[in-house]
């Protein structure tokens, strides 16, 4: 068995901070454009089939000497709930689970989801019956942890359909809370959209409240907040925005992703963005030249270290998460304020839960594959990740 950890006589090293990498304080009143007047009220439309679809979230690819990865067998789509087609009421799911070495699908948990509860019950209920061929590591079937997949549920339609509002309380919610950000009554602003949120609603409606968020909680100096919409704002490479105000977007997302720490999510969103307007992550660009520095940064050999706050973002309790794709193999902590309840590490080929603490040096086992680190607390508590 590998060992995990060595204890260290002193942190004491020189790191490589996030600012390495020039990015400047995220603004995103210049580079997002939200719509120049406020939304019309839905008008009369013929109503559209549902339909239930798949993708892979952007992942590192860490490879694994002799390990087959798993793959589907048996895929039954979710179904579209009744009060959902009712209401008209879109939504996407982000599940992790783990791919069992019999085939079968356990420790399903909702990573992120936007909508109603009803699709991420429907999304969970179908995917505990997938069957796959188990992965193998060394010609032996294993279990396989880590995986992640996005459940998105919508209606099919033309482009107009697919960016046109059919939600009267949303739209007035908006364009409500548009005009509390023009005034720069960002305190007003913040609960006004929030609770178009909690209604159900499409996934246009979704982007455009999500990206109205980011202006609100960005000019609040709250950063994972806004991340968090920008993120929301962005699903499925930004489609449900319109394609100049999703290039804006994206473009925000790299510089936002990379000052935030997460290097693998900015290298995520500049792929996005390559697809959605490739001149717009062309060499020299400003995306470019981020995602650059972020290579210089890695293949430097100092250590890393991200500065991370622990916020009750998703699920809205006093319980909060902060989650990472681990750069390096090694791995520790400092400066550590507020309560931590400890970190769950999610690796391709293990897991591992620990108590935090400043003393201890983390080694991941080089069959482990790519790794994610989630780290628990208290909302506000705060720490730096040291990876080296």
């Amino acid at each position: 068995m590998k060992t995990w950890q060595s204890v260290r006589t002193a942190l004491g090293v020189m790191a490589v901070l996030i600012t390495c990498c020039g990015m400047g304080s995220m603004d995103p009143m210049g580079p997002v454009i939200l719509p120049q007047r406020p939304l019309d009220l839905p008008t009369s439309r013929p109503k559209r089939l549902g339909e239930v679809s798949f993708d892979t979230p952007c992942v590192q690819d860490a490879s694994i000497a002799d390990f087959t990865l798993a793959h589907a067998t048996f895929v039954p789509t979710p179904a579209f709930p009744q009060e959902d087609v009712n209401e008209e009421s879109e939504g996407w799911v982000q599940l992790g689970f783990t791919i069992s070495r019999d085939g079968t699908v356990r420790d399903i948990v909702v990573l992120d989801a936007i909508g109603a509860k009803s699709v991420a019950a429907s999304a969970s209920k179908a995917l505990a019956t997938w069957h796959y061929s188990p992965a193998t590591h060394h010609g032996v079937p294993v279990d396989q942890f880590g995986n992640t997949v996005n459940v998105v549920f919508r209606y099919a339609g033309s482009d107009a359909d697919e960016h046109a509002t059919t939600h009267a309380a949303i739209v007035r919610k908006y364009n409500t809370g548009r005009s509390m950000l023009a005034q720069k009554k960002f305190d007003d602003a913040i609960p006004t959209l929030e609770s178009a949120l909690d209604q159900r609603l499409n996934l246009y409606e979704q982007s455009l409240v999500s990206l109205a968020l980011v202006v609100a909680y960005a000019a609040k100096q709250d950063k994972p907040r806004s991340l968090y919409h920008l993120r929301h704002a962005t699903i499925q490479q930004g489609f449900f925005l319109d394609r100049k105000v999703a290039q804006a977007a994206l473009e925000l997302r790299v510089q936002a992703e990379a000052e935030y720490g997460d290097f693998a999510g900015a290298r995520c969103a500049f792929d996005q963005l390559k697809s959605v307007a490739p001149a717009a992550a062309a060499d020299g660009t400003s995306a470019a030249k981020i995602v650059a520095r972020i290579g210089e940064a890695l293949k430097d050999p100092a250590p890393i270290v991200v500065a991370a706050e622990l916020s009750p973002v998703f699920g809205g309790s006093q319980a909060a998460e902060w989650r990472h794709a681990l750069l390096r193999r090694k791995f520790s902590f400092s400066d550590i304020k507020g309560e931590m309840k400890g970190y769950h590490l999610v690796c391709q080929t293990t897991v591992l839960d620990a108590a935090i603490d400043a003393e201890t040096l983390w080694t991941v086992p080089p069959d482990a594959g790519s790794c994610t680190l989630s780290v628990r607390g208290s909302a506000g508590a705060s720490f730096k990740l040291v990876e080296e």
